[in-house]
């Protein structure tokens, strides 16, 4: 069954859905971009960002037809309805990010094909950007925020001479001019990254992995001068990683990933959605949401709507199939359900990016297999009530 696909069909290749399963809103939610640079090529969307007066921004990377790789930015100034790419830069692998700050600026960072670190800013919402890196050393930028003092920090990874993998953040005082590097922790045990970040008035987070095993939550309460572990979340088996962190109006802070645990004894272990939450400024933390479905299930993104409703997307796997899956808290991260349940074509498609903008308007953007048998960039929407 196609869902959805006048809309879908006017973009190019239809993705092929089967009916949602969920109780909660499961008619509301629609698909309202399916983007290809090129016909046939692979797209993709890893970043969401909105602002108060409706503009929404998502950003990704895609394949031209000569299959050379682009990072775009695409906005919509109608919630979601309707889309125009205002960044398209030929050479990079992927806009991994893109965020709005306090400032009005709206920042994206993405991984070069040289192994640098791309940075793009604009001053006028998006309409021009000045592109720029804030590292030429390899590894990939994953995640950027910009606090309330103007300061802008990219996280990911920095890989070593030794090819490790390094927790890394850099900085800039001056909008995205130069940047200085914050943080930089290795593990002796395997690779470490910073996966998202976020500023609150408890000071600014990074979520990511350290070594091969640990959930790592560090925050920095002087603008980034010095930070410390405010999080460890380790299940009792290996592959325990955030990917994805927001917070609410109230300052409580919501990560969520994967953790590997095992049913018992002897049994190897299952791969379950964790949403973590923190109601004092990150000092303390605990598991709110542990959701497995199928052989494995995996959080990639959180958001907080205008009403405090939190969402947290990711994807299940049922028979070497992926679906496309969002949970939903109506009490602050106590209770979730399931509000969104699309199974996909493949394996291949996954939710990777969450934003929710002022009217309660909430979209995920991520990967789908097309009919075309490649991945689409794709947005989807859950008006506002």
């Amino acid at each position: 069954m196609i869902v959805n696909t006048p809309h879908l069909l006017s973009f190019g290749a239809a993705l092929l859905l089967a009916p949602l399963t969920s109780a909660f809103a499961q008619s509301a939610w629609n698909w309202v971009d399916d983007y290809q640079l090129a016909p046939g090529k692979v797209a993709g969307v890893s970043g969401m960002a909105a602002v108060d007066h409706g503009a929404v921004f998502s950003s990704g990377g895609a394949d031209d037809a000569s299959r050379v790789r682009h990072g775009f930015v695409r906005r919509s100034l109608d919630a979601g309805q309707s889309w125009v790419t205002v960044l398209d830069v030929s050479g990079i692998a992927q806009f991994a990010a893109v965020t709005i700050g306090p400032s009005g600026r709206v920042h994206a960072a993405g991984p070069g094909l040289v192994s640098s670190w791309v940075t793009a800013v604009s001053e006028d919402g998006g309409t021009s950007w000045t592109v720029g890196n804030a590292w030429a050393g390899g590894g990939s930028p994953l995640a950027v925020v910009e606090d309330v003092a103007g300061r802008v920090f990219v996280g990911g990874y920095i890989i070593d001479t030794n090819k490790r993998w390094h927790f890394s953040i850099r900085r800039s005082l001056d909008g995205g001019a130069t940047w200085a590097t914050v943080q930089d922790l290795v593990s002796p045990s395997g690779a470490s990254s910073v996966w998202a970040l976020a500023a609150t008035p408890a000071g600014v987070f990074a979520a990511g992995r350290y070594g091969t095993t640990s959930w790592i939550v560090r925050r920095s309460t002087d603008g980034g001068q010095t930070w410390n572990t405010v999080d460890t979340y380790y299940s009792g088996s290996a592959g325990n990683f955030p990917y994805g962190m927001t917070a609410d109006a109230n300052g409580n802070l919501f990560v969520t990933g994967v953790a590997f645990i095992s049913p018992g004894k002897n049994k190897p272990s299952v791969a379950h959605w964790i949403t973590r939450r923190s109601v004092n400024g990150g000092q303390t933390w605990t598991v709110v949401d542990d959701f497995a479905a199928g052989s494995s299930s995996t959080g990639r993104a959180v958001t907080v709507d205008a009403y405090g409703r939190v969402f947290a997307t990711g994807y299940v796997s049922v028979n070497g199939v992926s679906r496309w899956t969002t949970r939903v808290s109506l009490d602050g991260g106590t209770t979730w359900v399931t509000t969104d349940d699309v199974p996909l074509l493949s394996s291949a498609g996954t939710p990777r990016a969450a934003t929710a903008d002022a009217m309660g308007n909430v979209l995920v953007g991520g990967q789908a297999p097309g009919t075309d048998g490649v991945n689409h960039g794709v947005v989807r929407v859950l008006p506002a009530p």
